[in-house]
C-alpha cells in the first residue's frame, strides 16, 4: 500500500491520499480548502505508508468538510423531464441510466444512445433537470466533487417552466367516467377497452366492466346521473386492479374501446334500396364505426348475416340513423320484426367518455366539480403519456383537464 502526496496550486496547502493501485488516481480541484479554486498536483508516493494523511489547520483558511457526494435518483414513471432534487450543494456530475424492456418482459438498465438526453438544467445547487427526447424511466446517479460550488461558473441558466403538476384519478384502482345517455345508451353494464404502452412501445390491452352503479369508493358515489355543459351523463366506476395484467409502472393509458349496445336493441324502421343502408329509430345517436360490424334478429334467413359498415348518420330532426354496409341488401329483405344488434367495439368520441375527479381522501366531500378530464385528449402522439399507469392506480397531467362552469352536479 502507498500513500501519494498533493499539493494545491493556490492555498499551497497539502494532502497525503491513499494511492488507487485498481485503477488510475483521479487528480482534480481542491478538495482541502473552502471555496478554492486550485488544482491538485501530485508531488511524492510513500510507498511504504499505509495511512493518509489531513493537512494541518491554517490561520485564515477554512476547511472543506466534505458533504454527501452520491445521490441516487430513480424515475419510475416515464417521463421526457425528470426534476431532481438532490441537495448536494454543489454542481454534480451526473450518470443517467434508461429503462428498456427485453423481449422476455424484463427491464434492462443500459446508457440512453445519442440524442436521446438532450440536455442537462442545473438550476440550482441543490437541483437539476434532465430532459430527454421522448418519455424515460430510469436512474440517475449524481456526485459532487468539488468543494466549491462556484468552480463551473458560468452555470446553465434554467428556462424550463415547472414541471406539470399531477393528480390521482383512482383511488385503491377504483375509476370514475360520465358516459353520455345519448351515444352509449343507458346499459347497466358497459364493456370498455383500456390500452397500457410502455415507454419501449409494448402494450397491453384489457377490458373491464363499467357498472352504472358507482362503488363506495369513489368520491361520486352518491350520484347516478350528472349534468355537464348542459348534457346528462351516467356515473360509472371500474377497478383497474380486477384484471390481471403484466402492466408496467409508468405506461401510458388510453381508451381505445367502447361496446356501446351490446344486448340493446333497435328496430329497423326501413331500408334504402340500392344504396344499401338501414334506417333505425332511436332516442338517441347510434354511432357505428367504419368496419364495425353487427347482425340482424327477427329477419328469417338473415339472422346469420353479418352486415359490415361503411358509415353512419343520425338525424336529429327524426331520430333516426341511417346506417350503410358493405354487404348487398335484397329487396326482399323483412323489416317488419327486424331487430339490430351491435356487435364488438369501437372508439369513443369526443364528449363520450369523461373522467370524473375527486382529491384524498376520495370522500364524496372531495369531488372536483370544476373540472374532468375527456379520454379522447390522450389518444394522440403529444399526450399520449398524459394518463399513465403506476402501482395500481392511475394518474394524469393536470394540463389535459377540461376546466368548465357551471359545475358539475347531480341530476
Amino acid at each position: 500500500m502507498a500513500v501519494v502526496s498533493y499539493t494545491c496550486t493556490v492555498c499551497k496547502r497539502t494532502i497525503d491520499l491513499i494511492q488507487n493501485k485498481i485503477g488510475l488516481d483521479w487528480v482534480g480541484y481542491c478538495n482541502i480548502t473552502l471555496g478554492c479554486r486550485g488544482v491538485l498536483q501530485q508531488q511524492q508516493v510513500y510507498p511504504d505508508f499505509i495511512r493518509g494523511q489531513l493537512p494541518p489547520d491554517v490561520v485564515g483558511l477554512k476547511n472543506w468538510v466534505q458533504r454527501q457526494v452520491l445521490y441516487n435518483f430513480t424515475q419510475t414513471v416515464a417521463r421526457s423531464t425528470w426534476t431532481i432534487n438532490h441537495d448536494l450543494g454543489i454542481l454534480p456530475s451526473v450518470e443517467v441510466y434508461v429503462n428498456i424492456q427485453n423481449p422476455d418482459g424484463t427491464m434492462t438498465q443500459v446508457e440512453p444512445p445519442p440524442g436521446l438526453l438532450e440536455q442537462i438544467v442545473y438550476n440550482t445547487d441543490d437541483q437539476v433537470t434532465l430532459i430527454f427526447a421522448s418519455a424515460q424511466s430510469g436512474i440517475a446517479q449524481l456526485i459532487g466533487r468539488y468543494s466549491n460550488p462556484d468552480i463551473l461558473n458560468p452555470r446553465p441558466v434554467a428556462t424550463l417552466p415547472a414541471p406539470t403538476p399531477t393528480i390521482q384519478l383512482t383511488n385503491n384502482g377504483e375509476l370514475t367516467i360520465a358516459t353520455r345517455l345519448s351515444t352509449v345508451g343507458s346499459l347497466p353494464l358497459l364493456p370498455v377497452t383500456l390500452t397500457y404502452t410502455s415507454a419501449s412501445g409494448a402494450g397491453i390491452s384489457l377490458t373491464y366492466t363499467a357498472d352504472s352503479t358507482a362503488s363506495d369508493t369513489s368520491p361520486w358515489s352518491d350520484a347516478t346521473q350528472v349534468l355537464i355543459q348542459g348534457k346528462v351523463y351516467t356515473v360509472r366506476t371500474f377497478n383497474v386492479q380486477t384484471v390481471a395484467g403484466d402492466i408496467t409502472n409508468g405506461s401510458a393509458v388510453a381508451m381505445t374501446g367502447i361496446s356501446p349496445v351490446g344486448a340493446l336493441t333497435l328496430p329497423v324502421v326501413s331500408i334504402n334500396y340500392p344504396l344499401n343502408a338501414f334506417v333505425v329509430a332511436g332516442n338517441y345517436i347510434l354511432y357505428f364505426e367504419p368496419q364495425t360490424t353487427f347482425q340482424i334478429s327477427g329477419a328469417g334467413l338473415a339472422n346469420d348475416v353479418t352486415w359490415t359498415v361503411v358509415d353512419s348518420t343520425y338525424d336529429p330532426l327524426t331520430m333516426q340513423t341511417t346506417i350503410v354496409v358493405t354487404n348487398t341488401i335484397m329487396p326482399a329483405f323483412p323489416i317488419l320484426t327486424a331487430m339490430i344488434i351491435q356487435a364488438g367495439s369501437r372508439e369513443i368520441v369526443p364528449g363520450e367518455v369523461l373522467i370524473l375527479l375527486g382529491s384524498s381522501p376520495f370522500t364524496i366531500y372531495d369531488q372536483i366539480t370544476n373540472a374532468y378530464i375527456d379520454f379522447t385528449a390522450v389518444n394522440t402522439v403529444a399526450t399520449q403519456f398524459a394518463i399513465f399507469y403506476n402501482a395500481g392506480n392511475l394518474f394524469a397531467d393536470t394540463s389535459i383537464e377540461s376546466t368548465i362552469y357551471p359545475p358539475i352536479r347531480s341530476v
